[in-house]
């Protein structure tokens, strides 16, 4: 435990590299310390280092169910890396899990607006937005989804909502 409060510890001052042999130390200790594999492999993440997130997510599958945050996270690993059929085999795992995980729409309407599978894209983006329907962020990107499909309407309808949630912000109006 202590190892792993000193990765959490090395995490928070951005010394990724320490925090990461922190929660080694502790998977010496007891290898099946399963948040120890998540930490690492949110400390990969931070760096950039989709390869070695991925692998040590998958790694924690040897000692936990995976649950549809870590399908997400693996999901989100691969998407990073321009993988997108693993990435969106992973994140509809991710929604199977939990259907609740709209973080895993989002990404799962991204991949399909880029391959052009505009019904697909909406679907997903407009399950997303109905899971929080005042996330800003989530309005930005389905107007980039929209754009990118040529739905005008959408676009139009969705700055709209962004108004009224009364988030202010200079860009948006430019």
């Amino acid at each position: 435990i202590a190892w792993y409060h000193l990765g959490l510890t090395y995490g928070k001052i951005k010394n990724y590299n320490k925090a990461i042999e922190s929660f080694e130390y502790s998977l010496l200790i007891d290898d099946n310390f399963v948040a120890a594999y998540y930490e690492i492999a949110r400390m990969f993440e931070k760096q950039g280092d989709w390869d070695n997130a991925a692998k040590t997510y998958m790694r924690s599958f040897e000692y936990d169910t995976p649950t549809g945050y870590i399908y997400y996270k693996l999901g989100h690993c691969f998407l990073q890396m321009n993988h997108n059929k693993e990435a969106l085999l992973h994140l509809t795992q991710a929604i199977h899990e939990d259907e609740e995980l709209d973080e895993a729409y989002l990404e799962i309407a991204a991949i399909y607006a880029v391959e052009g599978s505009k019904h697909e894209a909406v679907h997903h983006l407009n399950k997303a937005i109905d899971l929080d329907p005042e996330n800003p962020d989530y309005l930005y990107t389905a107007i980039e989804i929209y754009s990118k499909l040529d739905l005008k309407l959408n676009v139009i309808e969705t700055y709209k909502k962004i108004i009224k949630t009364g988030y202010d912000d200079g860009d948006m109006f430019l």
